[in-house]
């Protein structure tokens, strides 16, 4: 998180693809601490959270019943704060961000270690316009012999708060697994910071 204080010194210095879904109900989460909302099937399971670590706080893990399918809302403290006004006006914001992007991708490469893949692939990495934060987008990759696992994040600095929240979803590469598809994808979509639309 140094490093992220270091970087916001700078300033003062879209997510997953779309499909047609069935829609099947769902249960909203909502962190009324740290102001985000996400929703999930109403049959997958909450996990118990771990202690903070390096990454932060965990808020929310929640993982299908039988599948290795799974999201995670995880709260980090950076310790320093940034107006709208002030990230619009600083010539170093895309540096910024870039840099926030890179030290994210730190969280995905331990991932990868843990899980035992052979090699990580970022498959995409780019801000996301909002008027609630510094919010970016990254994919990934992961690949364990034949099996490829798939982990996206959508990250967000909400202006004004010592803090990041980063939200994302692991889920198997598997495109004949429609139904699934669809429920992962309407669950990362329907991420957003309270006051904020989620995608529709």
């Amino acid at each position: 998180m140094q490093q992220m204080i270091l970087l916001l010194g700078l300033l003062l210095a879209t997510a997953w693809p779309l499909h047609s879904v069935a829609e099947a109900p769902l249960r909203e989460y909502v962190d009324h601490q740290y102001q985000f909302a996400f929703q999930f099937p109403a049959d997958w399971k909450f996990e118990k959270n771990p202690p903070p670590g390096q990454a932060g706080e965990a808020r929310a893990i929640i993982r299908h019943p039988t599948k290795p399918m799974r999201v995670t809302a995880i709260v980090g403290n950076v310790g320093k704060t940034i107006t709208k006004r002030e990230f619009e006006s600083s010539p170093n914001r895309d540096a910024v961000v870039e840099g926030l992007i890179e030290l994210s991708l730190e969280q995905y490469k331990k991932t990868s270690r843990d899980i035992g893949a052979e090699r990580m692939i970022v498959s995409e990495k780019r801000m996301v316009p909002s008027d609630a934060g510094i919010k970016f987008y990254i994919s990934t990759a992961h690949i364990k012999g034949k099996v490829t696992m798939l982990m996206a994040g959508i990250h967000i600095l909400p202006f004004e708060k010592p803090y990041m929240v980063t939200f994302t979803m692991i889920t198997p590469a598997d495109r004949t697994a429609t139904e699934d598809n669809d429920t992962i994808t309407r669950v990362f979509n329907s991420f957003h910071v309270l006051g904020e639309r989620p995608i529709k």
